[in-house]
C-alpha cells in the first residue's frame, strides 16, 4: 500500500518538507500541477482511494475523528494492509 498527498496551498517545497518532518511524517507529496482540477477535487481534505488499476474506487470528502474506523473498511476493501 502506498500513500501520497498533493500539496495546493503551501508557497515552496522547503516549507512542505519542514511541516512533514515536524510531523515525522515520511510518504510522498506531489507538488499540485492541476491534478485536484483534473481528479475534480473541489473541497479539502479530499481522499481518494485507488484500486491495483490507478481507478478511484473510494471518494472521502473532509476530516474527521473517527478517520481509522472510517479509512479501515475501504483499505480492507481494496486487499492492502490496514
Amino acid at each position: 500500500m502506498t500513500f501520497l498527498t498533493v500539496c495546493v496551498n503551501e508557497p515552496t517545497r522547503s516549507h512542505v518538507k519542514q511541516w512533514m518532518g515536524e510531523r515525522g511524517w515520511d510518504f510522498t507529496v506531489l507538488w499540485n500541477d492541476g491534478y485536484n482540477r483534473k481528479a475534480g477535487v473541489r473541497a479539502f481534505p479530499t481522499t481518494l482511494f485507488l484500486d491495483r488499476e490507478g481507478r478511484v474506487a473510494f471518494r472521502v470528502v473532509g476530516g474527521g475523528d473517527r478517520i481509522i474506523q472510517e479509512f479501515g473498511w475501504r483499505v480492507d476493501a481494496l486487499g492492502g494492509e490496514g
